[in-house]
């Protein structure tokens, strides 16, 4: 009787076993809530990014989501720094969140077999080059191809361009790290002394083109260092922008070109050569006196979250979902000893090493990819 009774039991239990393995190794699908678990199956993809492998699953996320696609091709045969270059770019958290969220992630790793000749029969197919292609749920191109070391700025510009093409929303933060990616090149350095540098920092911090803030003193006069994209904006606009805000009332010249300009906008005698520059301790002030400080952020993201708490505005306009996400665990759990970011030089790192601690202090119920 017992065994009868137990029978329906047991091939039930067998039945769900063999849809769905518990056992080590099993064949069960990656647990997507777990640290350092993606659906990518071949570690030498570059980057972070959760790869859709098959073309049918691409095609159908992409119709039934309405998103276009991000297709990676990598060329087996030509690793080494170009495969190394996309590795730290596509490992960035934000580029990261971007593509996973707002495209359909699809890579292709070419090796003269089946995949090749998948690639042939598509339109535009066939390349034995690494690239990135952002394509429809059909495979054909929005906007132009991204080859060989395109750099962060191309990969930006082409996803803004393509979610524009479809008139989809481009989130705030994605048109942010498309303003810091620009190249070392056309950065330039200026100071400005200011009555006060926290103003300064909130003020001046979120003018068109700059990248970079830094308080400090000069001597008894307080500053402000910044650094900007001089194919945005000059170090006259900005110097004409200090004044007209009533931060500056005089000017400092790092260079010669600096100096002639300083001195026809406001005269000679007001114009001179900086000392060396004490920063304060407490950069990014308002931030500082928030939660918001425990974000990894970009430095322009910063900037911008500075001044929107200082002006009280809601400052979460300026961070990507998963951002908002950190804060509100982190304001959630105000007791825990949380690190401060401002400052940060690795956002990747930064942003790794509070994942790990929000899914442990959550016992593994929340985890931040």
């Amino acid at each position: 009787m017992i065994v009868k009774e137990l029978l329906p039991k047991l091939l039930f239990a067998f039945l769900l076993l063999s849809v769905n393995p518990l056992g080590a190794g099993g064949g069960r699908a990656p647990d997507m809530n777990r640290p350092d678990s993606y659906s990518r199956q071949d570690s030498e993809i570059p980057g972070r990014v959760e790869w859709l492998l098959d073309p049918e699953d691409a095609r159908m996320r992409s119709g039934s989501e309405g998103k276009p696609i991000l297709l990676l091709v990598q060329n087996e045969t030509k690793n080494g720094e170009g495969i190394e270059y996309w590795e730290a770019m596509l490992s960035q958290p934000l580029i990261v969140e971007a593509v996973e969220s707002l495209f359909v992630p699809f890579a292709v790793k070419t090796n003269g077999g089946e995949k090749d000749r998948w690639l042939s029969g598509i339109p535009g197919g066939g390349s034995q080059q690494f690239l990135i292609r952002i394509t429809d749920r059909s495979f054909n191109d929005l906007i132009e191809r991204i080859t060989g070391i395109g750099g962060m700025q191309a990969l930006l510009s082409s996803m803004i361009l393509a979610l524009e093409s479809q008139s989809m929303d481009v989130p705030e933060y994605v048109r942010i790290l498309y303003v810091e990616s620009m190249e070392s090149e056309s950065r330039e350095t200026a100071l400005f002394p200011v009555h006060c540098f926290w103003a300064g920092e909130v003020e001046l911090g979120p003018s068109s083109g700059i990248l970079e803030t830094t308080p400090g003193r000069i001597g008894n006069r307080e500053v402000v260092e910044v650094v900007f994209d001089k194919s945005v904006t000059s170090y006259g606009e900005l110097l004409e922008e200090s004044c007209d805000l009533g931060l500056s009332e005089n000017a400092y010249a790092l260079n010669d070109e600096q100096e002639r300009v300083a001195s026809e906008l406001m005269g000679p005698e007001k114009v001179t050569q900086p000392g060396e520059m004490t920063p304060d301790k407490k950069p990014k002030y308002y931030l500082r006196r928030t939660t918001y400080r425990y974000v990894p952020m970009t430095e322009r993201q910063a900037i911008l979250v500075n001044s929107d708490i200082f002006l009280k505005r809601d400052p979460q306009v300026r961070l990507s979902p998963r951002q908002i996400r950190m804060h509100e665990f982190i304001k959630n759990h105000k007791n825990r000893k949380w690190k401060n970011q401002i400052g940060s030089s690795d956002l990747t790192g930064s942003w790794e090493e509070l994942t790990k601690r929000i899914y442990r202090i959550s016992g593994g119920d929340v985890y931040i990819h």
